[in-house]
């Protein structure tokens, strides 16, 4: 594939993701196949995926490793961070575990490139809400939230804790939002962009569910039961 980097002089639509490319807008011109491609379908991907495969490894760490920085720096400082902590019984970690006055928040962060939608894709009698990035399916992030906060909320109960409020959140340091996007719920998890996260944590519409002496306790109760990976 043979691809030149130009500015559209109409409206077009990207031939990998479908997502609308507006006139003036700087993307990628397939000549061959005569078709478009926006700027966040990244073609030097499909171009070179071998060669790019140990790179987007890095990408993904460095991602992973600005939000934890973010995360130490900007969350209130009447709440507690961890980082990459193992939980036990269950098969995998939680990358990182807030405990502040807004609620326990287990964070799962992505790096996937692409622009981010939510779609229903039920009928008349049921509906199913579906994220989407880029033109991939990625409802399953949302869906391996659930072990984290079952197993979570297990080392809540096991110091009278068990009614405490558990915040899931997919955390997407790479993707593409739409100019007024806001973040948004599915099933009870939050989809959001680095700095809308931090937003939530902090606020969460002013609703404090812990009081300082129940932060401090919770975050030595779970500083010791979730180990570092």
């Amino acid at each position: 594939m043979t691809l030149k980097q130009l500015t559209l002089r109409r409206d077009d639509m990207c031939a990998h993701c479908s997502t609308p490319v507006a006139e003036g807008s700087t993307a990628w011109w397939d000549g061959p196949s005569r078709s478009v491609i926006c700027a966040a379908c990244e073609p030097s991907q499909r171009l070179r995926p071998l060669a790019r495969s140990s790179a987007d490894r890095a990408d993904r760490g460095a991602g992973e490793r600005r939000l934890a920085r973010r995360l130490d720096m900007e969350v209130p400082e009447d709440a507690a961070v961890l980082h990459n902590r193992q939980v036990p019984g269950a098969r995998g970690k939680a990358h990182h575990v807030i405990i502040a006055p807004t609620g326990i928040w287990l964070i799962d962060a992505k790096h996937f490139t692409g622009r981010v939608r939510r779609r229903n894709v039920g009928g008349w009698i049921s509906s199913g809400e579906r994220l989407f990035i880029g033109n991939h399916n990625r409802t399953r992030l949302i869906e391996a939230m659930a072990w984290q906060v079952v197993a979570v909320r297990a080392q809540l109960d096991r110091v009278g804790h068990g009614g405490v409020p558990v915040r899931p959140a997919l955390c997407l340091t790479a993707a593409q939002w739409g100019r007024f996007a806001r973040p948004f719920d599915i099933d009870g998890v939050l989809v959001a962009w680095p700095g809308a996260l931090v937003r939530a944590i902090s606020t969460d519409d002013g609703v404090r569910m812990l009081d300082a002496a129940t932060v401090e306790t919770l975050t030595h109760h779970l500083g010791s039961s979730l180990p570092v990976v």
